[in-house]
C-alpha cells in the first residue's frame, strides 16, 4: 500500500473486516477505497455460516465508518441465506446512523465456482442453488436505498 500510494496508484482493500482494529487503523490511511464485505446481522446464523462471530467485523466497520466516507459494502446474496428480507433490513438498519456509508453493492448468487469445486473433488454443499433474477435483487436494493445508499449490483 505505501509503495502503491508512493507511485500514485490506486489502491483498495477488500477485506470482512475479521481483524484487529490495530491492523486496519494501520492501513487506513493508505487505502483510497475499502470493499467491506457484510454478510450476516445475526451473530448466531454468521458463526454457523461463516463460523465466527460478527462482533468484530460489525463493530471494525463502525470505527472505520468515524475514519473515512471511502467505503463500499458488498453483500454476496446467497439464496435463503444472505439474500433473506429479514437479514438485508437488519443490514440496513445497522448501516443507517453509518453518515460515511454511502455506497452498497449487491452480489448475486453465482454458479462461477462449481467447475473449481468438481475439479477440486469439493462437495459444493450449495450446489442446488440458483442465481437471484435482477428483478429479484433490484427489489432487494430497497432496503439500501431507503437509508440513502447508491445500490450497485454486481461487484
Amino acid at each position: 500500500l505505501k509503495a502503491c500510494r508512493g507511485s500514485d496508484i490506486h489502491t483498495a482493500v477488500d477485506s470482512s473486516g475479521y481483524a484487529p482494529w490495530e491492523d486496519l487503523v494501520r492501513i487506513a490511511d493508505l487505502t483510497d477505497l475499502f470493499l467491506y464485505d457484510l454478510k450476516l446481522m445475526d451473530d448466531e446464523q454468521h458463526r454457523k455460516y461463516i463460523a465466527v462471530s460478527n462482533q468484530t467485523i460489525l463493530n471494525n466497520l463502525v470505527r472505520l465508518a468515524k475514519r473515512t466516507d471511502k467505503i463500499t459494502i458488498r453483500i454476496p446474496l446467497i439464496p435463503d441465506i444472505t439474500d433473506t428480507d429479514e437479514n438485508l433490513a437488519a443490514i440496513s438498519e445497522f448501516l443507517r446512523p453509518l453518515e460515511n456509508i454511502k455506497e452498497v453493492s449487491l452480489l448475486p448468487y453465482n454458479m462461477f465456482g462449481r467447475d473449481k469445486f468438481e475439479k477440486l473433488n469439493i462437495v459444493n454443499r450449495l450446489g442446488h442453488l440458483k442465481t437471484q433474477t435482477k428483478a429479484e435483487v433490484v427489489d432487494m436494493s430497497r432496503h439500501f436505498e431507503a437509508c440513502g445508499c447508491r445500490v450497485k449490483i454486481g461487484g
